[in-house]
């Protein structure tokens, strides 16, 4: 082998020896990076893998905590529920409480009794009764000259003495009867009905008015054509559901 020959031979050797080196060396670094990319992609890969984790324990928390108060307001509103049910079956109760009291009010209504005012007749003039009553006997009339009936009692008084009224009641007519003259008729409770006959005057009421007991009425006059020669009286009638009775039955 030439010398020339030799040294191109090492020369080739020495070059071939470098590029392995370079190789080996490349060949380090790659691997190398490699694997701190490996380590990187690992430490990311762990990273994002905690933070998955601590995301889904996070949202699996959340949905715990959504599951429980939802439940809580299940139950709260299924509670409510229950609640108003039980109200308004309890208003319902009241309801047909109330209907049924109604209803027996309705059915048996209670009697009311009004108190009814006793009456309580007064003299209308005060004075000595000069004629009775008289419906089963006779009596004699100064005025007819004979015997006849007297539905009433005569009251002994000066003319144009106040007449009153004997009790409460309502005036029911004025009028002059041809027996006895200017009358004034005064209805009152339980059928009663008074009569003042042979006034003088009759301007103190009027149909239909009101009066009390002790009201003025009249006076005593002289107008009765029956009784026209008697002395100044007031001739005074009860009647009980139209039917004559004894005056003196009654005022106290």
């Amino acid at each position: 082998m030439s010398r020339t020959y030799r040294s191109r031979f090492r020369t080739r050797l020495y070059l071939l020896g470098t590029m392995l080196i370079v190789a080996v060396i490349a060949l380090i670094i790659l691997f190398s990076v490699y694997n701190k990319r490996l380590e990187e992609a690992r430490k990311i890969t762990l990273s994002q893998a905690e933070e998955f984790t601590n995301l889904f324990t996070a949202n699996e928390k959340m949905d715990n905590e959504s599951v429980e108060q939802a439940s809580t307001d299940l139950n709260k509103t299924i509670s409510q529920a229950i609640a108003d049910m039980q109200m308004e079956e309890q208003n319902d109760n009241e309801e047909e409480t109330v209907i049924s009291k109604t209803q027996e009010e309705i059915a048996e209504p209670v009697e009311v009794i009004e108190e009814k005012k006793e009456l309580c007749f007064e003299s209308p003039v005060e004075g000595e009764i000069t004629k009775d009553f008289a419906r089963e006997t006779l009596i004699f009339s100064e005025t007819l000259q004979e015997w006849t009936v007297h539905n009433g009692i005569d009251i002994k008084a000066d003319r144009t003495t106040v007449v009153k009224a004997a009790e409460e009641g309502t005036v029911s007519a004025i009028n002059n009867d041809p027996r006895y003259g200017l009358t004034v008729i005064i209805e009152h409770s339980d059928g009663f009905k008074t009569i003042y006959s042979n006034l003088l005057t009759s301007e103190f009421v009027q149909v239909g008015e009101v009066v009390q007991k002790g009201q003025s009425i009249g006076t005593v006059g002289n107008s009765a054509p029956f009784e026209i020669a008697d002395q100044a009286h007031l001739h005074f009638e009860m009647m009980i559901n139209n039917e004559y009775v004894d005056p003196t039955m009654y005022l106290q």
